[in-house]
């Protein structure tokens, strides 16, 4: 997802991905190099690992069999002049409703470019070729993600930049920003307990109840529940991204690198009305993807979520979503706080279909909803 997008510690992976070199000043000497860039074969699979591990030391063998072969997928190298593989990148279909079309999208993933290539030719032309291949599939638009000094390829290549896509954080204690001063362990306990008990009388969780004849449980797979939620959602939110129950299943109940829960809420009838997909990782729970009828049923799953992060031991909440205002004042009352974004969010689409599309508000960042759902990986 190196070319575009990346949440959490793909940051990393872009930095050390995208430094490219400044071409030479008029009248300095150039050697010019030519590259080919071919679709891959089964035969390639292991030039694309290694690839991997050179460029990509984060990204694991399970995942490139997870979204290549069993996924939605497709890769190309880039060969140098004697035919080495030096570089690639990736697509990966997605389906979006926007306004009241279905339409299919792309993301390009996973380009990666050989530490001695890395001028800006050979990442335009891979860039080049991923463009290339969703306008033969008919793709309607190409999106991505990157770190700032990545932009310059993308909008080479005629991405719009949108903004930046909000990052939330929740503290769930105190204890890891209380000042240096208070070492001893018998001050710094009552510290922080007082100080816990100021965030949570002062957050909205402690005040939250659940409606009668509702559920809330923790699921490891989506069934058509979540089928019948996406489409109500679909027809309220300008560009949501696909969420039923099998691309769910794929992206979250299938993730060979990450261990995925859901709280879900479902009325009497037993009928979803929302959902919050989350991982737990070092001190932090992630907030994966989250999806609900109206912001009331996100503010019955967030401090359950609160609770299954403190018991494990979890220091802070994150969130990093494009989100309505509703949703953003709902987590401000529930103690989240908007943190500087390092995560530029950019959007492709054919010149001959740029004017329909700015009519539907594809260039509008606030008429996205987006989370990592819509993207292919968080390593």
């Amino acid at each position: 997802m190196q070319a575009s997008i990346g949440f959490g510690s793909q940051l990393e992976r872009n930095k050390a991905l995208f430094h490219f070199e400044v071409p030479p000043v008029r009248g300095t000497c150039q050697i010019a190099m030519s590259y080919e860039t071919l679709a891959t074969c089964t035969d390639d699979r292991e030039t694309i690992l290694e690839l991997w591990q050179r460029n990509l030391p984060t990204a694991t063998t399970c995942r490139y069999s997870w979204l290549y072969r069993d996924g939605p997928a497709r890769d190309w190298l880039l060969h140098d002049e004697e035919g080495d593989a030096i570089g690639s990148v990736g697509l990966m279909e997605r389906r979006f409703r926007v306004q009241d079309r279905l339409v299919t999208a792309g993301q390009a993933v996973d380009m990666n470019v050989d530490q001695g290539h890395r001028s800006l030719g050979p990442a335009l032309q891979l860039q080049r070729k991923a463009i290339e291949a969703s306008e033969e599939q008919e793709f309607k638009f190409v999106y991505g993600l990157c770190d700032r000094r990545s932009q310059l390829v993308l909008r080479r290549m005629g991405y719009r930049l949108l903004g930046d896509v909000g990052r939330w954080a929740k503290p769930l204690t105190s204890e890891p920003f209380l000042p240096g001063w208070l070492r001893s362990k018998w001050m710094r306990r009552p510290a922080c307990l007082a100080a816990d008990i100021g965030m949570c009388l002062s957050s909205g969780e402690l005040w939250q109840r659940r409606p009668k004849d509702t559920r809330v449980e923790v699921v490891d797979r989506y069934d058509d529940r979540f089928d019948r939620l996406w489409m109500r959602a679909a027809e309220r939110l300008p560009i949501l991204g696909e969420r039923s129950a099998e691309y769910l299943n794929w992206r979250f109940g299938d993730d060979p690198d990450v261990r995925y829960r859901a709280l879900t809420f479902a009325d009497a009838e037993d009928e979803l009305r929302g959902y919050l997909v989350y991982d737990l990782k070092g001190t932090t729970a992630h907030v994966a993807d989250f999806l609900c009828d109206e912001p009331a049923h996100l503010a019955v799953l967030l401090p359950q979520l609160f609770v299954i992060a403190s018991r494990a031991g979890m220091e802070s909440v994150v969130v990093e979503s494009l989100i309505p205002d509703s949703i953003a004042h709902l987590l401000r009352r529930f103690g989240f706080w908007r943190r500087p974004s390092n995560w530029p969010f950019l959007v492709y689409a054919p010149k001959a279909d740029a004017e329909e599309w700015e009519e539907k508000g594809l260039f509008d960042i606030e008429s996205w909803y987006l989370t990592r759902a819509d993207v292919d990986t968080d390593g």
